[in-house]
Formats: C-alpha cells, sequence, structure tokens
C-alpha cells in the first residue's frame, strides 16, 4: 500500500498519565511524531437529505417557486447513491435480491423491498439503452470477434445466455433457443461481416461471416481426448499449438518495436 500525502482525519495519541514531577504528560513539548496510516472506510449509516421547495412572492405581488432537483420526485424515496449500489450489486457482482437485501439490513440499517431493487433494475436498464445501442454499432464494425452461448435458468427454466465481444466491449442477450434462431435474437450477429472466433457449435458456421476456432476450446478438447484415449498426438497437437501462439506473440512484439 502507497503512503498518502492527503490525509482526511488525523488523530493524535499524546503520552497519558503524570510526569514525576508532577504535571500532566500530554502537556509537554512536542519533539518527535511517529505517523502511521489507517485505510478505512467511512461511517456506513445513511443520511437523510431532506429537499425543501420555497415558494416566494415578489414585491409586485407575483408568486414564484422553485425547482427540485433532478431526480427528487417523490414525498420520500431512496437516494441515487443506495439505487446504484443496489443495481451494482445486483449486475456486477451476481447478487440475489435477498442477499442485497440483507447487505442493505446489516450494514446500512436501511430495509429494501425487492420490488424496488427490481424497478431499480429497469430503469437502469432503460436508461442505458443508448450505451448499448453504440456497444452493438462498434461489434458490428469490429474485423473480429467473439460469440459463445451458456445454459442459465430464468424462472425455474433452460435458456442461454449469448455473448458477442471484443477485448473492450460485451453485447449480452438472454434467448430461449440456443442454435441458430437464438443467435440472431440479439439482433447483431446477422449483421456481423467480419471473423467470428466460437467453439465449433454448428449454429455459428450458419451465420454468413469468416469464422474462427477458439484456441481455448481446441486445447480442452485435446485434453480430453487424451484423458479419454491415451493418445500422446493430442499432447502434441496442445504444444504445437502454444508454440505458434508465442511464436506469432514474439513477432508482433519485435515488430512493434521495430515502428518504434
Amino acid at each position: 500500500m502507497a503512503w498518502s500525502e492527503k490525509v482526511d482525519v488525523v488523530v493524535i495519541h499524546s503520552p497519558q498519565g503524570t510526569c514525576q514531577c508532577g504535571l500532566q504528560t500530554n502537556q509537554g513539548t512536542v519533539t518527535q511524531v511517529e505517523k502511521r496510516q489507517v485505510l478505512e472506510l467511512p461511517s456506513m449509516q445513511f443520511v437523510v437529505i431532506e429537499h425543501r421547495r420555497e415558494t416566494r412572492v415578489c414585491t409586485c405581488g407575483l408568486e414564484h417557486q422553485g425547482c427540485f432537483s433532478v431526480g427528487v420526485e417523490n414525498k420520500i424515496q431512496y437516494g441515487n447513491q443506495v439505487r446504484g449500489l443496489a443495481t451494482y450489486f445486483m449486475n456486477t457482482q451476481f447478487m440475489s435480491l435477498i442477499r442485497v437485501q440483507t447487505y442493505f439490513i446489516e450494514v446500512h440499517k436501511l430495509e429494501i423491498s425487492q420490488g424496488s431493487l427490481v424497478n431499480w433494475q429497469e430503469k437502469t436498464f432503460q436508461a442505458l439503452a443508448g450505451v448499448e445501442q453504440q456497444i452493438g454499432q462498434a461489434l458490428v464494425q469490429t474485423q473480429v470477434a467473439h460469440a459463445d452461448e451458456t445454459g442459465i435458468h430464468v424462472n425455474g427454466k433452460l435458456q442461454w445466455w449469448h455473448t458477442f465481444s471484443t477485448t473492450l466491449l460485451t453485447h449480452y442477450h438472454v434467448s430461449p433457443h440456443r442454435g441458430l434462431k437464438g443467435l440472431q435474437s440479439g439482433g447483431l450477429l446477422e449483421l456481423f461481416k467480419g471473423v467470428l472466433i466460437h467453439d465449433c457449435w454448428v449454429a455459428y458456421f450458419q451465420l454468413s461471416c469468416g469464422h474462427g476456432l477458439c484456441n481455448a476450446h481446441l486445447l480442452r478438447e485435446l485434453t480430453r481426448v487424451f484423458e479419454t484415449t491415451k493418445q500422446f498426438w493430442a499432447l502434441e497437437l496442445k504444444t504445437l499449438l502454444r508454440t505458434m501462439k508465442a511464436s506469432v506473440e514474439a513477432d508482433l512484439i519485435g515488430t512493434s518495436c521495430l515502428s518504434l
């Protein structure tokens, strides 16, 4: 951990007790100070912010009314920090509604209904519609992208979570279908004309784009071949693939250094 020059709180530890001469030790002259820093969270107690909208009458007799801040809509409501943290827990840390409720009760002494949590997710989804559209447009125009799908349960029923991504961008959508219909339900893959890296799932080859096989999946399949059949060519091919990857990366680094 790095020493911080900016300090928020200073706690003084003066010597306590009485000197042999009879004076209090904390009244003596400071000759040396030893510093230690503790990185701590602030108080986790929630605060109540009251917004008051004034109505004032001008000397001419006309009445004027102030405006509440954007987002202050109800008689009593939760603040943006509460809503943002709850949404982060649900969508980034994948915490369930009950666990989010438990966190706010135990840490902040704040009770939140599951209905509120669901509404906040819906509002966040709507607010990010423009961002999602920009991500989709950028993915469609990229030269190389990756796609994958994995099974999840929605309301107890098996569905498929489809991903379409690059190193920096990812688009998700959920569909009850795994095949071509499920791939196309995201509205992006059928528009993509670059090279799509995937796990050799047959549905991907029905898309009108270039195709490349995911090396991670190939290595996994080769491991399975060796473990089930004990054929050493599978291990040799794994070594070859890794050597080729390292060689290509070395060439790229060398080319980059020469360009500098």
